[in-house]
């Protein structure tokens, strides 16, 4: 890989980078356009670019086949599939015990999340996040619930959580949030759907999140400029539940539920979004990639 990287140079790795963003590329060919995009372009302590290459090799969903060979892609897919590390969401019916906290859940989002039928397999663990979930999305915060979402948002596309970008996404619309403003959430340092004080919650929110934290003194600085110290611990509240929940469901590989899918394989597919280890296990290549589901 180091012989390739002094090979190329700082436009043709940027190219070459930009080409595995667009096509179903192989592992290997994604990530030696990454470290060479890194190598040349001397930004190895970029975290911003570097998130950015780790979000495109966390949404590889297959490997590079000839586009006319179909039954070989799917049947690739279904075995790679197959050998992911997945634990088996419990049904709802066979929990009747846990009912109050699921049916919590469930007036909150419009359906159980398979993460909590997976946490299910233990009752306290999931007992004690229903409650840790409805602290944090206290109708009585001081910090609009549309902020929140956009931070939980951004929060998740920041850790690579392909799962919880589906579902914050789809939390920020049903706050009221315009799609076209969630789907520029990765571009708001310079789109106009966001104000100053938005920015400085998303950029905190995106620092917080990255491994490691990248947060300064300054970038607090610029957010006590907006926010009270009340509605900054609110917005690390939500950051730090949804930290919770990326490792949780990107370990996992929990698989979407039909309406956060799709959601995003409508609204935030032409920003980069696929559901990749995600994709629920009956659906094809095709499905994986972002391309079924009727968008209204």
């Amino acid at each position: 890989m180091t012989a390739v990287c002094f090979s190329m140079n700082a436009k043709h790795a940027e190219r070459f980078l930009n080409q595995s963003r667009g096509i179903a590329a192989c592992f290997v060919h994604l990530q030696i356009a990454r470290a060479c995009l890194l190598h040349e372009l001397g930004l190895r302590n970029d975290s911003a670019l570097n998130l950015e290459a780790d979000q495109i090799a966390s949404n590889l969903c297959f490997l590079f086949v000839a586009p006319t060979e179909k039954s070989k892609r799917v049947s690739r897919f279904r075995k790679w599939r197959k050998a992911m590390s997945r634990i088996k969401p419990l049904k709802r019916q066979d929990i009747p015990e846990l009912e109050p906290f699921l049916s919590a859940s469930e007036e909150r989002m419009g359906f159980v999340p398979n993460s909590q039928l997976i946490m299910a397999y233990k009752p306290k663990l999931l007992q004690a996040f229903t409650q840790l979930g409805q602290a944090v999305h206290d109708p009585a915060n001081k910090t609009p619930r549309q902020l929140r979402t956009l931070v939980a948002h951004m929060a998740s596309k920041s850790a690579g959580c392909q799962y919880c970008v589906a579902h914050t996404g789809e939390s920020a619309h049903n706050a009221n949030v315009e799609d076209q403003k969630i789907a520029a959430v990765g571009q708001y340092e310079t789109s106009p759907f966001f104000s100053e004080a938005e920015r400085a919650a998303l950029r905190f929110a995106q620092r917080a999140a990255a491994v490691p934290n990248a947060v300064t003194d300054e970038d607090f600085a610029t957010l006590r400029k907006c926010y009270s110290d009340e509605e900054i611990v609110e917005l690390v509240a939500v950051t730090a539940y949804f930290g919770f929940l990326n490792r949780w469901n990107d370990t996992l590989a929990t698989e979407l539920e039909s309406s956060p899918l799709n959601f995003a394989q409508c609204t935030l597919s032409d920003s980069g979004w696929s559901a990749g280890k995600h994709s629920p296990q009956e659906k094809t290549q095709e499905a994986a990639a972002g391309k079924d589901g009727p968008c209204e």
